[in-house]
């Protein structure tokens, strides 16, 4: 059964029908690996630890800081593992590799620092 979207669109401005539908087009149109384009289709089109826009657009042979890589919430090095989906987010190639083995509250401590310093146009709200 195909799981509905709500609100959920990307950035190329395709709106699909369900989220597998939106995985399919990450897939087609982005060259984006099944297992991280079925991540982004759940979560949506934004990191999961900065909560700005994932660079879709760059592929996964690209070296962009903000292209779309799969996070471990629990790292690998301390027994986190990739088949457990509920393990598994998508985030910028920046924000993945500057957490590194960082605790997730760790890493949300600097995260929130880092994003109360933008100036006020570039600010997130929760």
């Amino acid at each position: 059964m195909a799981g509905r979207v709500s609100g959920k669109s990307c950035p190329c401005g395709y709106k699909p029908r369900s989220i597998e539908d939106l995985g399919k087009h990450l897939r087609c149109a982005h060259s984006i690996n099944r297992k991280l384009a079925l991540l982004i289709a759940r979560q949506g089109c934004d990191c999961y630890w900065c909560r700005l826009p994932l660079w879709v657009f760059a592929t996964r042979y690209s070296s962009h800081p903000l292209r779309p890589t799969i996070e471990h919430l629990i790292p690998k090095s301390a027994g986190g593992g990739g088949a457990d989906e509920g393990n598994l987010r998508a985030a910028h190639a920046i924000c993945n590799h500057l957490r590194g083995s960082m605790s997730e509250a760790e890493w949300r401590e600097i995260i929130a620092v880092a994003m109360a310093s933008l100036p006020e146009q570039g600010r997130l709200t929760a």
